[in-house]
């Protein structure tokens, strides 16, 4: 059997559609491994829908700046990276008023690497290894093969560099408004629930350093919960960090928090003035800790005093 997959284009109202030919192949039927697509053939089939989405795109881009007043230089080729393959383009050149020359593609493509393949190689990288993200992007979709675990690398680091300058400023308190606007706006009807700890780490090289781990979990009513974790001597915005954490989670100014920890100090001014209606607890866990601390040395007192009497 042979298959013929068309691609239609249809540019907009009193425009012409056009169709292209994506992907011709053929398949048998004779046997069960035959039935549908296979890999190979599908990492074909979106490389070519790619291709001929894409310059579609920039053509109509390009057409929508009204170029052809302008006088042309030539065009230069470029290579766009995508999460289904490597896509090569012609990028025009013209001249503008001041006689310099510029590309109308520059202001649609800040880079040549889409947000699907960075999203998709940085999640990715996240969970496991970099050389395994690289093999297994190759492996499910038609990315180029010159990807590698450097590459991957680079990537995740462009784009933790980028969201770290998003971060704003460390404060020491956040305002939540008056009272007066705190009570006009509507109260959510439940709490939001933080319990937060910290852990000691041991330095993986140096086995004689430790540091601090800090980590917790926020669980809103209205939204999953979720997990955060930093390092508090290495982190220099780790209040600010905090907090955005848990506006993101659907923390409101008048928003009732419940804090629960151990009562240790950086926890305890990780907490405070970060909303007006926070309440702190210590959880039952820690106390109970120390009350088990305090009864072993009663006992180990009781202990030592009936071997004073048995000694008179």
């Amino acid at each position: 059997m042979k298959f013929k997959l068309q691609l239609v284009c249809e540019p907009g109202e009193n425009e012409t559609a056009y169709t292209d030919e994506i992907f011709t192949f053929d398949k048998s039927f004779d046997t069960f491994e035959n039935i549908g697509l296979n890999l190979c053939e599908s990492k074909q089939l979106l490389k070519n829908l790619q291709q001929s989405i894409v310059e579609k795109q920039l053509g109509a881009f390009i057409k929508s700046k009204g170029m052809q007043k302008l006088r042309k230089k030539g065009n230069y080729t470029v290579k766009l990276k995508t999460l289904f393959g490597d896509i090569t383009f012609e990028s025009p050149r013209y001249y503008g008023e001041d006689k310099k020359t510029f590309s109308p593609l520059n202001e649609l493509l800040p880079n040549h690497t889409t947000p699907e393949l960075l999203f998709l190689e940085t999640k990715w990288a996240c969970l496991i290894p970099f050389e395994k993200t690289a093999n297994l992007l190759k492996e499910v979709l038609p990315v180029a093969e010159t990807i590698n675990a450097t590459t991957v690398q680079n990537h995740l680091y462009d784009l933790a560099l980028a969201q770290e300058q998003e971060v704003g400023e460390e404060q020491w308190m956040y305002d939540c408004g008056s009272i007066n606007q705190r009570q006009a706006l509507p109260r959510p009807e439940r709490t939001m629930v933080v319990g937060i700890d910290g852990g000691y780490v041991r330095d993986w090289k140096d086995k004689k350093s430790i540091f601090e781990v800090i980590a917790g979990k926020s669980i809103p009513a209205e939204k999953p919960a979720k997990c955060f974790a930093f390092v508090g001597s290495y982190d220099l915005k780790s209040k600010r960090r905090f907090y955005d954490h848990l506006v993101s989670q659907g923390m409101q100014p008048h928003q009732q928090l419940e804090f629960f920890s151990d009562g240790a100090d950086n926890l305890r001014n990780l907490q405070t003035y970060l909303n007006a209606e926070s309440t702190h607890i210590l959880d039952w866990f820690h106390i109970t800790m120390k009350l088990t601390v305090l009864h072993q040395c009663a006992l180990g007192l009781m202990k030592k005093e009936e071997n004073i009497f048995n000694i008179y």
